[in-house]
């Protein structure tokens, strides 16, 4: 362990250094081929031992689509059933946050008024969730760095978030344990999960006016707690990629991905 970052030194790069005694890179992403259905695996990663105690977070990354006009899922947990939220592009090409309590009629939609389909450059996203708001403030979207205006569908009951238990994916939506859905067409880069729901100002950092910097070198660091660089330290072993989370132990797997997925394009 690292005393000044409290990174597992196993998580630590070996390249320049930052003066903290880990190393932030940022030369890898991971490119999804929707047709040859694949995703990134994080089995039961941020369940309720960290969201149970969470009534606020914030996940954020980089993303480049591929295509538009359908359903692709950004990241997603819980299945068909049970309870569940999913990150994704609507086919009307808006960003949505949606929450399930493992009734189909008990669903909590949030949806930018905006819609996006640039497919040329990379973009940077934030969900901040509150949980302690009313419904309809529960939920901010962030996109490049700014709040997005959003509207609410569903139920309005936004509280059983906390009880999903099921598989964390990157890249595709779980319908059972087996069976998956709606594929990421495109780039993933540098996703976070803080344990806070970040402020304005704290995601103008978190930003970084669009050039990825260390998680670890801002004031909201200790909420840091899930860190996938997707590519950066990452190893390509049995056809499978090992998917390092550099700030916890929730580590994921490949599905159907192969080496030539690790590509050089960043934000």
């Amino acid at each position: 362990m690292n005393i000044a970052t409290g990174i597992p030194v196993s998580r630590q790069s070996s390249a320049v250094g930052d003066g903290s005694g880990f190393i932030f890179q940022d030369n890898f992403s991971f490119l999804y081929d929707p047709s040859s259905l694949q995703f990134l695996d994080f089995g039961n990663a941020l369940d309720a031992t960290i969201i149970g105690g969470a009534a606020k977070f914030t996940v954020s990354g980089w993303i480049k689509r591929g295509s538009i006009g359908t359903i692709q899922i950004i990241m997603g947990k819980g299945t068909d059933g049970s309870p569940q939220f999913n990150i994704y592009f609507a086919a009307n090409n808006r960003l949505r946050m949606d929450v399930f309590d493992g009734n189909s009629a008990n669903l909590d939609r949030y949806q930018t008024v905006s819609t996006f389909t640039d497919t040329a450059s990379w973009h940077y996203f934030a969900i901040v969730v509150d949980m302690t708001q009313a419904p309809g403030s529960q939920v901010l979207i962030y996109f490049d760095g700014a709040v997005e205006a959003t509207t609410l569908g569903g139920s309005g009951i936004f509280n059983d978030i906390k009880t999903s238990t099921g598989q964390l994916l990157v890249g595709a939506r779980a319908i059972t344990s087996g069976s998956f859905t709606q594929y990421w067409d495109g780039n993933t880069d540098q996703f976070r999960f803080y344990d806070t729901n970040l402020t304005a100002g704290n995601i103008t950092t978190d930003y970084s006016v669009g050039t990825p910097a260390d998680p670890r070198l801002t004031g909201f660091s200790g909420n840091l707690k899930s860190w996938w660089s997707f590519g950066d330290g990452d190893s390509f072993s049995g056809g499978n990629w090992s998917v390092i989370d550099r700030a916890d132990g929730n580590d994921g797997v490949s599905v159907n991905m192969v080496l030539g997925s690790r590509v050089m394009d960043t934000p």
